[in-house]
């Protein structure tokens, strides 16, 4: 909804969705407005690609703690087949196998988290790495772009630096 920090739109063959949670600023629990804005608008969605992006991730080996929307946001983007969700907040990189509701790995049909929050001044600890963790970097500032095809996607870390951390790869939507 505009003005609330949530909103969707289409992007190309993607179907691209925002959540705000902020839920100090707008209720983000399962009741919510907003999570029966997010179930109604993925049941309509026709795309076979789709990406969610909100502030706090919910898996992470970073130290900061979640909040509890991501737990919300995550459930329904499983229960609807979501391919990729992108978080920000802890300032690391972290690029996770693809999770199911729970946050077991599956490969078939998993939600692709990335948390890119290298941004900032300054990188977070780590915590241990979770099982699921493909790679992360806290060490390297940098922006992630993601190429989006009909069928498929790909990404890439890039540095700030010329010889930083990088990271790429591509897969293909459910």
């Amino acid at each position: 909804m505009p003005g609330l920090g949530y909103y969707s739109y289409d992007l190309g063959a993607w179907h691209m969705v925002s959540l705000n949670s902020n839920c100090d600023t707008v209720r983000c629990d399962e009741n919510s407005i907003q999570a029966q804005w997010l179930r109604a608008d993925l049941q309509n969605n026709p795309s076979r690609c789709t990406m969610l992006y909100w502030h706090h991730p919910l898996w992470r080996s970073g130290l900061v703690p979640i909040s509890p929307a991501a737990a919300v946001f995550w459930e329904i983007a499983s229960e609807f087949g979501v391919d990729v969700v992108v978080n920000g907040h802890d300032l690391h990189y972290e690029r996770l196998a693809p999770l199911d509701a729970i946050g077991q790995v599956d490969r078939a049909a998993g939600i692709r988290p990335f948390i890119v929050g290298t941004g900032g001044a300054w990188m977070f600890e780590f915590g241990e790495p979770l099982p699921a963790t493909e790679v992360r970097d806290n060490s390297t500032l940098g922006v992630i772009k993601f190429s989006l095809y009909p069928n498929s996607y790909a990404w890439k870390f890039i540095s700030t630096e010329r010889e930083g951390f990088s990271d790429s790869g591509s897969q293909a939507c459910h």
